[in-house]
């Protein structure tokens, strides 16, 4: 298939005026299209962050729909939900809600839990 281009800037008797162009395989057709309708490929919101978390002060909820925190403890963050609230969920109690978004800090995804860890390894035990 060929793409037929007007000018109109040109009059009607000029060559410039008419263009037939054969579509390169490089061009965007309808198929390529295809990508971004694939559910595989589903852009997530800004606001979906699915990572730990750490406390970073106690927090005692004045709702039912918030989640105590005790500083140091680890939950997880799934989305923020309005300004400066997170849900969230306390992976030891299984309790879901709201917690304030200044109270945590987000661990990155590859960040290991702070744990003690030996000094050296096992190879001197």
């Amino acid at each position: 298939p060929n793409t037929a281009i007007v000018d109109f800037a040109y009059a009607t008797t000029h060559p410039l005026r008419l263009g037939n162009f054969p579509v390169s395989k490089h061009s965007l057709v309808a198929s390529d299209l295809d990508f971004y309708e694939d559910p595989r490929y589903e852009s997530y919101s800004p606001d979906e962050i699915n990572l730990r978390a750490v406390a970073l002060f106690d927090f005692v909820p004045e709702n039912d729909n918030e989640v105590p925190l005790t500083e140091g403890k680890e939950i997880w963050v799934s989305y923020r939900h309005g300004q400066g609230w997170l849900v969230a969920e306390d992976p030891e109690t299984g309790e879901n809600g709201l917690v304030p978004e200044e109270y945590v800090a987000i661990l990155a995804a590859h960040e290991p839990a702070d744990e003690p860890q030996p000094f050296l390894p096992h190879i001197l035990q």
